[in-house]
């Protein structure tokens, strides 16, 4: 039985500079690409024993942007970001991540994680989780995942689904895991999207639901997750007519709302 992604560090940003990824071992930076359509695009992961998913290599990191927000909003928006003296805090740690120097990226993303900044709030939550620049610790690692979640950060909430299906630095609440899975996947995020479609496939801790796996899979295929369209026709070939249209009816539903 497939089982949810596990831990996994998307893509953040910092103001228009560079994106930065913490992963198991890994950081990678890529500036935006030229001409991007705005989606957010998963990196290839494979699982290890635990189930968890770990990033395939070092891949690339991609810039986010809404092409429904106007040029003036985001410059806007950072400038405001610049402003905050967490961002400081945070890009001296980016910069220390950059170098190896995982100790003061840690001390620099505590700082700007206490003042509130939700990316480095994500990116400690990581470092307490996999133990770099600190001791592992699952607890703290639920802490800040927590924080950057109840603020948006669409990675944040498919991170603290997992603690929360696995039972790390929180009892273990597979009801919570679906409902923030959900919150990421509604926010964009495509592997929360088909982390879901796998779960109503498989009737893994929910009702086996074909309709709501297609939908799930469409919704991620939607946000370009290189599985969702296979998933999505794998189904189908399994599915009768009637639950097919309430699949389709569904995701259709879900993208006007």
């Amino acid at each position: 039985m497939a089982h949810p992604r596990g831990f996994e560090p998307l893509t953040t940003w910092f103001v228009a500079r560079y994106s930065i990824q913490l992963s198991y071992g890994c950081v990678v930076v890529k500036p935006p690409p030229p001409g991007n359509s705005g989606r957010q695009r998963g990196a290839d992961s494979t699982r290890n024993r635990s189930g968890m998913s770990v990033p395939g290599g070092c891949s690339n990191i991609w810039w986010i942007m809404n092409p429904g927000i106007s040029v003036q909003a985001i410059i806007a928006a950072c400038l405001a970001l610049i402003a905050l003296p967490a961002a400081g805090d945070y890009e001296d740690g980016v910069n220390a991540a950059l170098a190896g120097d995982y100790d003061t990226a840690f001390r620099e993303f505590t700082v700007a994680a206490e003042e509130g900044l939700d990316l480095a709030q994500y990116n400690l939550g990581i470092l307490y989780f996999t133990g770099q620049g600190a001791e592992q610790d699952y607890e703290q690692a639920f802490r800040w995942t927590e924080a950057a979640a109840l603020q948006g950060h669409a990675g944040a909430q498919l991170n603290l689904g997992s603690l929360y299906y696995f039972g790390n630095g929180v009892p273990e609440d597979r009801d919570k895991a679906v409902e923030w899975y959900g919150n990421s996947a509604r926010a964009g995020n495509a592997a929360a999207a088909f982390t879901l479609a796998e779960m109503y496939r498989d009737g893994d801790h929910v009702d086996r639901d074909p309709v709501l796996a297609h939908a799930w899979a469409a919704w991620a295929a939607r946000y370009d997750h290189p599985e969702g369209g296979a998933m999505m026709e794998d189904l189908e070939d399994r599915m009768r007519p009637e639950q097919l249209s309430e699949a389709r009816r569904t995701f259709a539903r879900w993208q006007i709302e």
